[in-house]
């Protein structure tokens, strides 16, 4: 539906990224981003309303992401970005490049105005021995938890060398 690559190909996508940032010295991020109340959407507007909503998320993401990063869906309302080269400044750029203008967009569905944003949570990985990429994503999504529970259309960014995985936060 989305267009996008799925899980298995993200995976495949991030551990030659993870090894190049090990063996080059350069950051990789593990983005996960879902949309805020993606149920409810559904719920209360159908599935076909949903799916309006996640092409459009996708429309955002391909038109603001940088040609070398790679985003892919992981599940319903959930999409998985991998991105290298980028400072905890950077990420934050490069998120909100995509969050603000989607949390702009309007939708019409059954005659009303309705408005939808997304949620981001950002991981980086340091030169070092590559990280199990799994455990790169289950920090992301503790991040991204973090960020929904603060209201949603957030950004929360960690460090993977980090103790703490909410050790250092960003939202915009």
């Amino acid at each position: 539906m989305t267009g996008l690559p799925n899980r298995v190909a993200i995976q495949e996508w991030a551990t030659w990224q993870l090894k190049g940032g090990a063996e080059n010295g350069y950051p990789v991020w593990v983005v996960l981003a879902e949309v805020d109340s993606f149920g409810e959407i559904n719920e209360k507007w159908g599935r076909e309303a949903g799916h309006t909503v996640l092409k459009d998320f996708t429309k955002v993401m391909k038109e603001k992401l940088r040609s070398s990063d790679m985003c892919g869906r992981v599940s319903d309302g959930k999409f998985c970005f991998i991105m290298t080269h980028l400072s905890n400044s950077g990420i934050a750029t490069a998120i909100d490049r995509c969050r603000c203008p989607f949390a702009e967009h309007q939708f019409t569905f059954g005659g009303k105005i309705v408005t939808a944003t997304a949620s981001f949570g950002a991981i980086r990985f340091d030169p070092a021995p590559a990280p199990d990429f799994a455990s790169l994503v289950r920090d992301a999504g503790k991040a991204l938890y973090s960020a929904k529970q603060a209201g949603g259309n957030q950004c929360r960014i960690v460090s993977a060398h980090k103790p703490a995985w909410d050790s250092q936060e960003n939202s915009p």
